[in-house]
């Protein structure tokens, strides 16, 4: 039976192997790694123990690398050391810091360890899913999981998952928290980004409206009309509505719209007015949320 080491032996040990193994490391700087990949004093009796057993650890790690080392080669290489192999993920071959889980393998990140969990019975749906977390009354899929943490949004009033938390404590959904203002490279206004292109940020109306070459007029631009087997895409300059009698005013417009299967051109198409609980402005009513009737240009926003 092996002797059980101390703990200031095991450290020397350890460091003696670093400085051994590596090019130019002194017992300061595999001192300094070892503070820097977070190995106290206890973690290098384990670590010392997988020296001797591997003496080319730091080099060939294998598939099932103690976390001690992982976390030690990371520091190493972060501080120019070597030679030295970080250890890669069993499932996927990536490089990775955590590889706390286990597979038949060897050890694997967090990502893989989930793909291959075996479903369980949600206790919120029933149904044999992938469990992602564990509510009061069992294990919870992804999307039981969002509706438990669902909370009411502080701005829209909709109980949705929050996804930022105001100074005042509030709470954001998605499609309310604030986003940084940046200049759109589609169409240069200073405006939220919406998403972040290869070309950079793009506000939520170039998002909504990517440009594209026009089937008719050849020019690149927003499509209002896209495209089927016989028709190309249309830009708005090219697209008109096919003109009828409007059942309002009588007169031979295009009528996009019906009401009770009558058409109703732009201007004589009936629209709700009220103010807006967003915005709180007197405006055509677009939808109602828990908040109140929300105008077009509010729905949008979010």
């Amino acid at each position: 039976m092996t002797a059980p080491l101390r703990l200031d032996e095991a450290y020397r040990q350890v460091v003696a192997h670093l400085t051994a193994r590596l090019t130019g490391v002194t017992g300061e700087q595999a001192a300094q790694a070892l503070k820097r990949g977070k190995i106290t004093a206890r973690s290098c009796v384990a670590l010392a123990r997988h020296f001797q057993d591997h003496q080319d650890a730091l080099t060939s790690p294998g598939p099932t690398p103690p976390q001690n080392l992982v976390r030690l080669a990371h520091a190493l290489e972060a501080a120019g050391h070597g030679p030295v192999t970080l250890p890669t993920c069993a499932g996927c071959g990536k490089i990775s810091r955590q590889l706390t889980h286990r597979l038949p393998a060897g050890h694997c990140c967090s990502a893989c360890a989930r793909r291959v969990r075996p479903p369980k019975t949600c206790s919120g749906c029933g149904r044999q899913m992938k469990i992602n977390a564990r509510g009061p009354n069992g294990p919870l899929c992804g999307t039981c999981y969002g509706k438990h943490v669902a909370t009411a949004c502080g701005q829209c009033g909709r109980v949705r998952r929050a996804t930022f938390r105001m100074p005042d404590g509030s709470v954001r959904c998605q499609g309310c928290h604030p986003r940084p203002e940046r200049t759109c490279v589609g169409c240069g206004d200073q405006a939220p980004v919406q998403a972040i292109s290869v070309d950079g940020p793009v506000c939520r109306r170039c998002y909504r409206q990517p440009q594209r070459r026009c089937g008719s007029c050849g020019e690149v631009r927003k499509v209002v009309r896209r495209g089927g087997d016989d028709t190309p895409d249309l830009c708005s300059r090219c697209y008109d509505a096919p003109p009828v009698t409007c059942s309002a005013c009588g007169r031979l417009r295009p009528c996009a719209r019906k009401v009770a299967g009558q058409p109703f051109c732009q201007r004589c198409y009936p629209r709700t007015t009220g103010p807006c609980a967003r915005c709180l402005r007197d405006r055509p009513v677009h939808a109602y949320w828990p908040m109140g009737p929300v105008c077009t240009s509010c729905y949008a926003a979010v």
